[in-house]
C-alpha cells in the first residue's frame, strides 16, 4: 500500500468512526448560532433597514453636513396592482408627488430641494399606493387620480419629515433619584439658552424647532460643542440628582452627550 492510499484509508476510517459526530455537532452549533447572529445583526440596523430583506446592516458612512436628504427608498408594488399598470402608474404618481413636495417644501436652507422632492416622493408613492382601493388599479389613469386624491398636506409634510435628516433639540429635563422629572427648558427656550461653544455648528429656529446645523470638512475635524446653562429650582437638592435628559430629534449621525 502506497503512502497516499494509506492516508486515504485513515481518512475514510476517521469519517466512519468520528467524522459523522463532528458533522452533527457542527450542524447543531450552526442551528443554534444562526438566531443569535441574526439578533446581533438586527440590533445594529436602523429603523429603515428593519423592513429590508438584507441580513446585515449597512456600513455607517460619514455625514459631513446636517441637515441632509436621506437616500430615497424604492416603492413597493401593492399586491392588487398588476405589474403592467404599476409600471405606467408609478410614473404618474411620482410626478404628482414631486410637484406636491416642491409646493409644500419650505425651501430648507442648505438642502438640495430636487433631491428632497425625489426622496419624499418615493415615500409618498410607497405609502399611499398601499392605501388605494383595488378598483383604482384597473388602469394607470384611474390609479393616478386615486393617488392624487390621497396627496393631502399632512401626507406631504410627513414624507418630507421622513426624508429630511436633521438634528433638533427638543427639551431638557432633570430626573431625581426618587423618579421625579423636572423640566428645565422646552423647545422654544432652548435656542435662546443654548449656544455653540466651539466647532462648525449653528443653532437656529427652523419651523418652530431648535435645529443644530453643522458642516465638517473631514471626519477628523473638531466636534461641535453646545453649551446649555442650567437653572435649577431654588428648592432643589443637588444630592438627589440622578440624570439629565436632553430630548433630541436625531439625524443618522452619532452624538455624544457629556
Amino acid at each position: 500500500m502506497t503512502m497516499s492510499e494509506h492516508r486515504a484509508s485513515r481518512l475514510r476510517k476517521w469519517l466512519v468512526d468520528r467524522g459523522w459526530a463532528h458533522a452533527v455537532l457542527f450542524s447543531g452549533s450552526a442551528i443554534f448560532l444562526l438566531p443569535f447572529l441574526w439578533m446581533v445583526a438586527t440590533s445594529m440596523k436602523t429603523d429603515e433597514e428593519l423592513s429590508d430583506a438584507a441580513w446585515l446592516p449597512s456600513i455607517p458612512s460619514f455625514a459631513a453636513a446636517s441637515p441632509y436628504v436621506r437616500v430615497a427608498r424604492e416603492p413597493h408594488r401593492p399586491s392588487d396592482a398588476p405589474e403592467a399598470v404599476w409600471r405606467e402608474a408609478i410614473v404618474r404618481m411620482d410626478a404628482s408627488a414631486r410637484a406636491a413636495v416642491l409646493l409644500g417644501d419650505p425651501a430648507d436652507a442648505g438642502v438640495d430641494r430636487d433631491a428632497l422632492a425625489a426622496a419624499a416622493a418615493a415615500v409618498l408613492v410607497d405609502q399611499l399606493a398601499a392605501k388605494m382601493p383595488r378598483t383604482a388599479w384597473s388602469n394607470s389613469a384611474d390609479a393616478g387620480s386615486a393617488f392624487t386624491g390621497l396627496l393631502t398636506p399632512e401626507a406631504v409634510a410627513s414624507a418630507i419629515d421622513d426624508r429630511l435628516a436633521r438634528l433638533e433639540l427638543k427639551n431638557l429635563q432633570l430626573r431625581t433619584l426618587d423618579g421625579h422629572v423636572i423640566p428645565l427648558a422646552s423647545e422654544p427656550d432652548l435656542v435662546a439658552a443654548a449656544s455653540v461653544e466651539s466647532g462648525a455648528g449653528i443653532l437656529a429656529t427652523v419651523g418652530g424647532a431648535t435645529r443644530l446645523s453643522y458642516h465638517f470638512a473631514s471626519s477628523s475635524d473638531a466636534p461641535v460643542v453646545v453649551r446649555i446653562p442650567l437653572t435649577l429650582p431654588a428648592d432643589f437638592d443637588p444630592a438627589s440628582l440622578h440624570k439629565l435628559i436632553l430630548g433630541l430629534k436625531s439625524d443618522d449621525s452619532w452624538h455624544r452627550l457629556d
